[in-house]
């Protein structure tokens, strides 16, 4: 049963990001620019203003700052299209056990 359950789910998320993928590409072919959501756009407002702080001007932890500055600049279907892959296949290999 949690094996269904995580392969739906990973599925599920799967498509969400190809069919944003899909969105932003025609809109790429429509325009000539993109305008994909990137993750900045969805993480950082929710972030506490120490942490915003922090992103815009660190004062410590400068290799973090660069990985999560080169994270944030992943546009979201391509994260969601991955993470939902990998957790159809942990689902589909915990199903197998």
């Amino acid at each position: 049963m949690f094996a269904r359950g995580t392969r739906l789910l990973g599925m599920a998320i799967f498509v969400t990001g190809l069919v944003m993928g899909c969105y932003a590409g025609f809109r790429w072919l429509q325009t000539g620019h993109s305008d994909a959501t990137l993750i900045q756009d969805v993480i950082l407002a929710k972030l506490p203003d120490r942490a915003q702080a922090w992103v815009a001007r660190p004062e410590s932890w400068y290799g973090l700052h660069r990985v999560m500055l080169w994270v944030l600049e992943i546009p979201l279907f391509a994260s969601l299209a991955v993470g939902g892959f990998l957790i159809l296949l942990a689902g589909t290999a915990s199903g197998r056990r």
